[in-house]
């Protein structure tokens, strides 16, 4: 049966779920379309969903409110509900690859000292935007600048 014929979008939402899911030793793998991102869409009664969001409808989980879903495996075209954990934003994107989510996870700064307790401040710039700090390095920066500006 076409994929494009009026007797494909009129079966069940979820006999076409499982007709675009590839089972593979890993991950489940949505194979029909995906958004910009690698994420997998289905329409449900003319409504367009993530499919892994759908995947845990059929298996009956639920999202709590405020919470996001997060590909363990890092997949987006994984519908494994398995690999699919409710979480808060801030964990969802500190668990990601993005250059904020990566300086989040530092613990040292660039010359070694920690990132943590009392030497670690928070800068707010200009923009609104936060930054971690290391307080050691800031007092020697501080030092260098008033030492050549003697």
């Amino acid at each position: 049966m076409n994929r494009q014929s009026h007797a494909w979008r009129i079966l069940p939402a979820e006999t076409r779920f499982w007709a675009n899911v590839v089972v593979t030793e890993k991950c489940w793998l949505w194979i029909a379309g995906k958004n910009s991102d690698g994420y997998g869409e289905i329409t449900v009664d003319g409504e367009k969903l993530l499919a892994h969001q759908f995947s845990l409808r059929i298996f009956g989980i639920k999202v709590p409110k405020g919470f996001e879903r997060d590909h363990l495996c890092r997949n987006p075209a994984c519908v494994h509900p398995k690999h699919i954990e409710p979480v808060t934003q801030k964990v969802n994107l500190l668990r990601g690859i993005s250059i904020p989510a990566q300086n989040a996870r530092k613990q040292m700064c660039k010359n070694g000292h920690d990132l943590q307790g009392t030497n670690l401040y928070i800068e707010v710039d200009s923009r609104g935007r936060r930054h971690r700090r290391c307080r050691v390095c800031r007092q020697v920066t501080g030092q260098e600048f008033r030492s050549r500006h003697a």
